[in-house]
């Protein structure tokens, strides 16, 4: 009996005691509450975005064309060619001296008997008579400055003597080649050459040949004459 008491008070102790353990209120748990501001997120890193580094754009080199005959044959070239012919042929003097015919001569080729020497020479800023006399030298640019004046009229004489037209039609070489004639002939010698004008205005090259050997011209001059007929067939690609 007092066995069964005491269980009985044992499992009444324990049914109040669960009993109040299920009974304790939900309002005493301490609740926290969670601020947005108290939300850890994981926010992004910044992105490191790639800016595109400043291209290096290759810029072409200039293109190296081989040019066409035609504009090799610029103006200053044909001058150049010229002033090498007449050197070669003519030969070059800083000081004056007797040509194969007597006459006083300076520069290339340059006749100092001639009418328009004095006015030539003085023109450049020296003494005439001490140049005609071997006391005074020239310089280079001189001597190129006078042989281009030459150049310059034996081109007008050739112009004369074909027309300007028919002579600008002609190909360059051809051109320096009547030039030549002209600044060793002269206008007047070189106006005789009438075949020879007709076959230049045709472009008949190797019947204009023909014709430089045809003459008193060529006999006289030697190199000179044989080497622009040459160039003359050359033009014509005479066989």
């Amino acid at each position: 009996m007092r066995k069964q008491n005491k269980l009985g008070l044992v499992n009444s102790l324990l049914a109040t005691a669960l009993g109040g353990a299920l009974a304790f209120p939900l309002t005493n748990i301490v609740k926290q509450e969670i601020s947005p501001e108290s939300i850890q997120t994981t926010q992004p890193e910044s992105i490191q975005t790639t800016q595109p580094e400043s291209i290096q754009t290759t810029q072409p080199e200039s293109i190296q064309t081989t040019r066409p005959i035609e504009q090799i044959n610029t103006k200053s070239e044909i001058e150049n060619d010229l002033i090498d012919s007449f050197i070669r042929y003519e030969g070059y003097r800083e000081k004056a001296y007797l040509d194969t015919k007597g006459n006083v001569t300076i520069g290339v080729g340059f006749n100092l008997e001639r009418k328009d020497a004095k006015q030539r020479i003085t023109s450049i800023g020296l003494d005439f008579k001490e140049v005609y006399e071997g006391r005074k030298t020239l310089t280079r640019p001189q001597v190129i400055s006078i042989l281009t004046e030459d150049i310059a009229q034996a081109r007008l004489d050739a112009k004369k003597y074909l027309k300007t037209k028919e002579y600008q039609e002609l190909k360059p070489e051809a051109q320096n080649i009547v030039t030549d004639m002209a600044f060793n002939l002269g206008y007047t010698r070189l106006s005789k050459f009438k075949n020879l004008r007709k076959a230049l205005i045709n472009e008949n090259y190797c019947a204009a040949a023909d014709e430089m050997v045809n003459s008193k011209w060529y006999r006289e001059v030697g190199r000179r004459s044989k080497e622009l007929v040459k160039k003359m067939r050359t033009l014509g690609d005479c066989e």
